[in-house]
Order: C-alpha cells, then structure tokens, then sequence
C-alpha cells in the first residue's frame, strides 16, 4: 500500500516552490504523468483553521471559483490532466495543493508551497526629488 501511495504521489509534475513579491500574481499548475480517469480536479490552500476548497474543475460541472476567491483565482488551463490556476494580488504566505480525483484510485495530491518575497524600499524612494537626503551625525 506505501509503495502504491508513493508512485500515485510521483504522478503529478507540480512546482514545489513559488515565488511571488506581495501583491503580485501566481501561477499554479499540476500536470498528471500518466492518462487517469479524472472526474475533478481540485485547488486547497491551507489556512490556520484547517483546508479551504479554492477552486475546481469537474467533469460533468465544469470550473468553478468557490466565493471568497471570485476575484483571486482565475483559471489559465482547464483540463482534467493538466491544470492551471492564477491567484491575483498574493497578499500571504501560503500552502496550496491540487488533488486529482482519479477512479478508481482514489485522490493524489501535490502540495504547492508559496514564498512570499515583501519589498524593501530605499529611503530615497520617499523623498521627492527636489528634497536632499537628511544628514546624521554619529
């Protein structure tokens, strides 16, 4: 059974690291190795109260954005071996995952991990241009 879990996990070709600065947008994608009998595909992002359903695509249903992401999550490809997602304006660290609902096998996961890379201003960048930088004295 282990060794039947970890070649179903080997299945899927995912990023295992993003990086996005704040506020930027994300790509997400995951991409069965072999041909399954998808009938949904499914986009988790964990959050400190436990796992919340982002989005999915169904093969009877069609995509569908569940309601606190409407205006984050965009769909870029729809298909149920190779998928893609978009989240706009990141505005947290987080860990998302896509699970293949594959009959008769049951689901594969593969966890997604997003770095968050904040900006780091220069002084300068808050001066206007007619004003001269502050001198200190140590």
């Amino acid at each position: 059974l282990v060794s039947h879990i970890r070649r179903l996990s080997q299945l899927v070709e995912t990023q295992q690291v993003v990086i996005v600065s704040l506020g930027g947008d994300v790509k997400f994608s995951c991409r069965l190795m072999e041909p399954k009998d998808v009938l949904q595909v499914t986009w988790q992002k964990e959050t400190p109260g436990g796992t919340e359903n982002v989005a999915s695509y169904n093969k009877r249903f069609g995509p569908e954005v569940n309601p606190p992401f409407n205006m984050k999550v965009l769909f870029l490809y729809v298909g149920l071996q190779n998928c893609s997602v978009i989240i706009r304006r990141v505005e947290d660290e987080s860990c998302y995952k896509c699970l293949f609902n594959i009959f008769p096998d049951g689901s594969i996961t593969a966890n997604l991990g997003l770095v968050l890379v904040l900006r780091i201003l220069r002084v300068s960048e808050f001066l206007k241009k007619d004003e001269a930088p502050v001198q200190m004295e140590v």
